[in-house]
This record gives structure tokens, sequence and C-alpha cells, in this order.
């Protein structure tokens, strides 16, 4: 005869039965990825990375919807210096390419899977000219622009054992292996567009070294700041107003500081605008560096996208280096215009009636 004491007793084994079970499901699952004999996914290639010249990304469907951007990147070298093609050759992140190839390079497959052509795209494997597809191709090539490698890079999965990560891909049609899919385990950032491989360092000029800002609105209107001890202060309050915060004021005189773009375009066929203002910032060490903007509607439908453009100059009198720190930010910034993201773009904007309210 069953009891209340041998229903309990009874729901708890199995309970823990259940427990265990389950337990001994995902101890099994990350114990068979361990004890799997892993094999390089790219025999040779670690062996080549000294001969790529080119790095071909193509995200299928044609158009990356997390940058907005076009689906294509091409990564050139020149010597040991990356660019981006599709943004006239504008450095590239060299660490990021770098990282792509290193984990290519040590990629290792894990498990055989699909050699179904119709199950492709459970995996995010179809080929990326077809119409849907999820895949990401990366074509490297060699100085001679013969093909290297030709990879499809698929779905990610969840990697229970930690590390690195676990992503379906499949080899190219040229190959004996590309009518199978393969889980490989690798750390590879395809990433976005064009704007995501771009190296997004502007410049780095730190508050502390700036001396002074002016800053002009589309009124015609100045704004200066002068450095005044810890703080950057407006050298000109009228009576009838009150700076609304010194640290608002700080951020202006520190809109150089750390300074980085959403892309990059060539400056060819932009024209400063005054009615969208423009910004002065004199350093320490004698930089006049002058900021100016232009504004572009990229379609009939899409915003407006204000571009920031630089022009470094030396003061009289400036100290010795100078001049090779300006030769160095011109090197980077002359020919270039910066998309730098709203925040960024509005600081260098600024104005009086934006850093102050009406005293009650």
């Amino acid at each position: 005869m069953l009891t209340v004491r041998h229903v309990a007793a009874l729901g708890i084994l199995t309970l823990a039965t259940a427990t265990a079970a389950g337990t001994a499901v995902t101890v099994d699952d990350a114990s068979r990825l361990r004890s799997v004999t892993k094999e390089t996914f790219l025999p040779g290639f670690a062996d080549r990375l000294g001969d790529v010249g080119a790095i071909r990304i193509t995200r299928g469907g044609g158009f990356d919807e997390r940058s907005g951007d076009v689906s294509t990147v091409t990564l050139t070298r020149t010597d040991d210096r990356w660019a981006v093609a599709e943004r006239e050759a504008y450095p590239a992140r060299g660490d990021a390419v770098r990282a792509l190839l290193l984990g290519l390079s040590e990629a290792e497959r894990l498990e055989p899977k699909t050699a179904d052509p119709e199950r492709f795209d459970r995996l995010s494997l179809r080929d990326v000219s077809e119409p849907g597809s999820r895949a990401t191709r990366v074509l490297v090539e060699d100085t001679t622009g013969r093909s290297v490698l030709d990879v499809l890079i698929g779905k990610s999965r969840t990697n229970l054992t930690g590390g690195k990560g676990l992503v379906y891909a499949r080899l190219d049609a040229a190959t004996d292996d590309a009518s199978r899919a393969w889980l490989i385990q690798g750390d590879m950032d395809v990433r976005g567009g064009p704007s995501e491989w771009i190296d997004r360092t502007v410049m780095d000029l730190p508050r502390g070294d700036i001396a002074a800002a002016r800053l002009v609105a589309s009124d015609g209107s100045e704004l200066i700041l002068q450095h005044d001890g810890d703080h950057h202060v407006i050298e000109t309050v009228p009576e009838d107003l009150r700076v609304r915060s010194i640290y608002a004021v700080d951020n202006v005189a520190a809109g150089l500081a750390d300074l980085v773009t959403e892309d990059v375009r060539p400056r060819d066929g932009l024209e400063p605008d005054d009615a969208l203002g423009s910004a002065t910032f004199i350093s320490y060490n004698g930089l006049i560096i002058d900021v100016r903007f232009a504004e572009v509607r990229p379609s009939l439908e899409a915003q407006p996208v204000v571009w920031s453009f630089f022009s470094v100059e030396v003061a009289e009198g400036a100290p010795e280096g100078a001049e090779a720190a300006a030769v160095e930010l011109r090197n980077r910034l002359d020919g270039w215009a910066y998309n730098l993201g709203q925040i960024r773009t509005s600081r260098l904007r600024e104005t009086l009636d934006s850093l102050t309210d009406p005293r009650s």
C-alpha cells in the first residue's frame, strides 16, 4: 500500500533521477566536444599568412543590416599596412585583420555535418550568391591575386565547454570538402560592412592639453573657452545668463579627446557650410586645429549626415616638437571627412545658448 511517505519518497527519487539525467546530458555533451580529435580546418593556411595580400568578405543578402552598409569588404595590404578598398583605401584596423587571419589559421574541425545542399540553409551556409543567404564568404588572396582560401562562415553555436567559439563552416566549391558542412572551433570575427573595418581613431587631444577654444555658431556668434585651473570656463557670460554646468563646458573643451569616427569618406566635393558653424582648438604645445562641417543627404529618404573635416596649423612661437606633431596629424586627416556621430558632432557645435540658461 502506498502511503503519503512513500509517494513523497518516490517524488524525491524521481526528481533526483531527472536532475541527474539532465546533468548527465549536459556533461556528456561537453565531454563529447572535449574528446573530439581536432584537426586543422584549413591545413597549410598558417604557413601562408605572410603571403596574404587581400581579404574579400561578402555577406549574403547584398546588404549588412547591422551597419547599414554594403555587404562586401575588401581589405588590401601594402607592406604591413592594411586598408579598406570600399573607403578609398582608408587605413583598416590592423588588429581586427590580424585577429581574423589568426582565427582562420587556428580553426579546428570538430564534427562533419550535412552534405545535403538542401540543408545548408539551416546552418546559414547557403552560397552568398543565392537569394536569402545568411552566410559570410571569406576569400583570401595572395599578393599576386591567386586564391589562398575560400570559406563560408555560417551560424554560430554555444560552446558548452567555454573557450573559443563554435561555428558552422563550409569550404568553397573548388575543394574536395565543399560538399560537406563542418562544425568548427575558432574565433573569427567577420564584422559587418566597410565602416566596421576602418581604423576609427581620429585623434586624441585631452582636455588638459587645450589652452583655449573658439566655437562659431550659424549666426556668427562666438563661444570662447579658456583653461582656468581644473576646468575650462566661458570667457564672457552676459549678466542675464548663468552657465548650466561647468562639466558641460569641460565636455566642449574635450571635443578632440579620444575622438573616434563612425565612418569616413574623401573630402573631395565637400565645402564647409558656415550655417553649420565651426570650431577652433588651440593646444598648449602650439597646435591650432580648425574643424569645419558639411551636410550630405545620402538619399531622399535618409537623414542628412554632418561630416567633419580638420585642418592643422602651428602657432607662431610654438615650442619645439609642434611642427612634427602637426605633420603627424595632417598625414592622418588631410583629404578626409569624418562622420563622428551625433553626440560628438554636437559637442563640437555647442553655442552660448546651449550651455547657459536665463537667470531667474
